[in-house]
């Protein structure tokens, strides 16, 4: 899957799913500021309860950053959770479609 990316600005979006309904947006800025520069954070909620549903985005400026923040926090534990964090995928925009990677170290399938 391509990853959400604005091509008018430097910009890379992460999605980070399995948060505390508790989080809150500054808790995303200390754990992914390390890492690089974030232009935005983005926690979703609940529009009754003001509560997180589990789930925010994260907003990067470099690619390389955005790439060693992933691998270094998908399934990280943050309070009782393990966070599932990767590029985010824009459903609206046709170029961001499923591919079936085949990657093998056998020269041969039989």
């Amino acid at each position: 899957m391509m990853s959400a990316h604005n091509e008018n600005e430097s910009e890379w979006s992460i999605f980070v799913n399995n948060l505390t309904s508790e989080i809150e947006e500054n808790v995303l800025w200390e754990l992914f500021g390390p890492f690089g520069a974030l232009k935005s954070i983005k926690v979703i909620r609940d529009h009754q309860t003001n509560k997180c549903r589990g789930f925010g985005f994260v907003t990067m400026i470099n690619y390389d950053e955005a790439v060693v923040a992933i691998k270094a926090l998908d399934g990280y534990t943050l309070g009782n959770r393990v966070l599932q964090v990767s590029f985010a995928v824009n459903k609206n925009n046709p170029k961001d479609k499923a591919r079936l990677v085949i990657v093998s170290q056998r020269k041969s399938f039989t």
